[in-house]
């Protein structure tokens, strides 16, 4: 704390925020005067006074408040209860001033009026400053309740909208999974589509194979019928033909085989070699029509 003063007073062009110095001083005078003995009662004074000089210049009347209180607490120690009260007043002055008040301090300053006037046999003034001590103290205790009121309603206002914002992020998740479930849907629905389109396009590709086979299979019957026919056609012409033959050969062959016999035996018969000469013409015409027979 010494080193944080001296620092401030060795480079107050540098320092900017003076305010620190009155508290600085007045923590090192309450070290003092807490936990050294009484010899180093000047040292407390004499950081009293730099904390109430800085401080009504920086206008920190808290601090000034609280270095007239360990003034005054010095001086009920060496029983100057007048010069205490003096102190004391100068303290609830002080606060005054403040644009905000700190009540905790003059609560206190009331409170240590009334037990002065007390020990100085002044029980009205000793009550008077404990009724005001009182109503400081109620104040605080109104405003700690207010405090304590608006503080559960922010955390009550919090824990509101962290369930109403816990309960977006749930309709949140839930409207996508609820997306999710949809997309899974389309995409089945449509892969049923794609299965029963490829369902519908083998069925017909199958019946029009099956009728394609079919008309295969008449075509094949008719072929088969064509085929019957054609041969049974051309049995008929064979047999047709073998009966044509067969007269042939067996009738009008017959005929002229037997023309031939008759002639050749005839001419046989006939004495004079130039009677015989004339039907040899004859005979071998007879013979050329029996080979093309």
């Amino acid at each position: 704390n010494k080193q944080a003063i001296a620092t401030i007073q060795n480079n107050k062009e540098q320092v900017r925020l003076l305010s620190q110095l009155p508290f600085t001083a007045m923590n090192v005078a309450n070290l003092y005067a807490q936990y050294f003995p009484s010899s180093y009662r000047d040292s407390i004074h004499i950081y009293l006074d730099i904390a109430l000089q800085k401080g009504i210049e920086t206008k920190q009347y808290t601090v000034v408040a609280n270095s007239y209180g360990m003034m005054s607490d010095l001086a009920l120690a060496e029983n100057k209860l007048d010069k205490a009260e003096s102190l004391l007043n100068k303290a609830a002055g002080v606060i005054m001033q403040d644009n905000m008040p700190d009540q905790h301090t003059l609560s206190q300053v009331f409170l240590n009026l009334s037990k002065i006037a007390e020990r100085k046999k002044n029980y009205r003034s000793a009550l008077q400053y404990y009724k005001q001590h009182s109503e400081v103290h109620q104040s605080i205790f109104d405003a700690e309740k207010m405090r304590i009121g608006k503080s559960l309603a922010a955390r009550y206002e919090a824990e509101k909208k962290e369930q109403q914002l816990a309960a977006m992020q749930h309709k949140i998740i839930f409207s996508k999974k609820l997306n999710t479930v949809y997309f899974v849907l389309a995409i089945t629905f449509l892969f049923a589509l794609l299965l029963l389109y490829y369902a519908y396009m083998q069925r017909n590709k199958t019946l029009k194979q099956q009728e394609l086979v079919h008309q295969l299979e008449i075509e094949k019957i008719n072929q088969k019928h064509q085929i019957s026919l054609l041969s049974a056609m051309l049995e008929g012409q064979e047999s047709e033909r073998s009966r044509l033959a067969r007269d042939l050969h067996d009738g009008l062959g017959g005929l002229i085989s037997g023309i031939k016999l008759d002639l050749a035996e005839r001419t046989n018969s006939l004495r004079e070699q130039a009677s015989k000469s004339i039907f040899t013409p004859v005979l071998k015409h007879i013979d050329y029509a029996i080979h093309e027979l």
